[in-house]
């Protein structure tokens, strides 16, 4: 089964700066997640798969799971692209 997360995030405007708690927090969730991220034929399935688990926890804002999902997917292709 394939999961797909789509997060649709705010115009730049709307989106309110994050707090130190907030990133301390996306940054400790990014941490997580690429940890699990081992397997290259299955990172998006991870990925995805992490997020839904956050979500389902309900302790996380959809901004912060847009903004988790965007680092994550950041450090995966500087990961990609340094031959990592």
């Amino acid at each position: 089964m394939v999961h797909y997360v789509c997060a649709r995030p705010l115009p730049a405007a709307e989106t309110p700066p994050m707090s130190p708690e907030q990133n301390a927090k996306i940054d400790a969730g990014v941490t997580a997640c690429l940890e699990r991220c081992q397997d290259p034929s299955r990172i998006f399935t991870t990925v995805s798969a992490f997020i839904q688990e956050l979500r389902a926890e309900q302790e996380w804002t959809d901004a912060e799971l847009s903004e988790l999902q965007i680092r994550v997917i950041r450090i995966l292709l500087k990961r990609h692209e340094g031959g990592e």
